[in-house]
């Protein structure tokens, strides 16, 4: 499931095209009255035994994103509930001008660096592949960025 339309309006549009052709088409939206609605939770790790009544709550499907490191029986919690398509685990911020996502990316394309200076001994080749890397890297957090996550 596709959660960044959470906030879109769901529907069809009707089309009707007359067969004069000097006329324009009719078009007609018709809401959506079948289906669930889509929405994420945000909790931090810490209190997310408080929105667990919330979600179960709520009508449609969700997505439960739990900031921190959860205990796994809170994941198994969520997990449970009819509800729930997706339990995701996201690091806590780290405060105002560090941010777990800067940190992620160069600690993994420094182990990847650390690997190739290991295995491969060309050097122009090990320079390659770590742009590719670093291209495939921001390719990855483009796409995401363009999903809404």
């Amino acid at each position: 499931m596709d959660f960044s339309g959470e906030e879109a309006d769901r529907g069809v549009l009707y089309v009707e095209i007359p067969g004069e052709r000097h006329l324009p088409p009719r078009v007609e939206p018709i809401k959506a009255q079948w289906g669930k609605p889509l929405r994420t939770f945000r909790f931090k790790a810490a209190e997310a035994w408080k929105g667990m009544e919330e979600v179960e709550a709520f009508v449609g499907w969700a997505r439960v994103v739990l900031e921190g490191t959860p205990e796994p029986s809170l994941r198994d919690a969520f997990r449970a509930l009819d509800n729930v398509l997706e339990v995701a685990v996201a690091e806590a911020d780290h405060g105002p001008g560090s941010s777990a996502e800067e940190e992620v990316p160069a600690a993994l394309e420094e182990a990847y660096a650390r690997y190739l200076e290991e295995e491969e001994k060309d050097e122009k080749k090990r320079a390659e592949l770590l742009r590719s890397f670093g291209e495939l890297r921001q390719e990855v957090r483009d796409a995401a960025f363009k999903a809404g996550t």
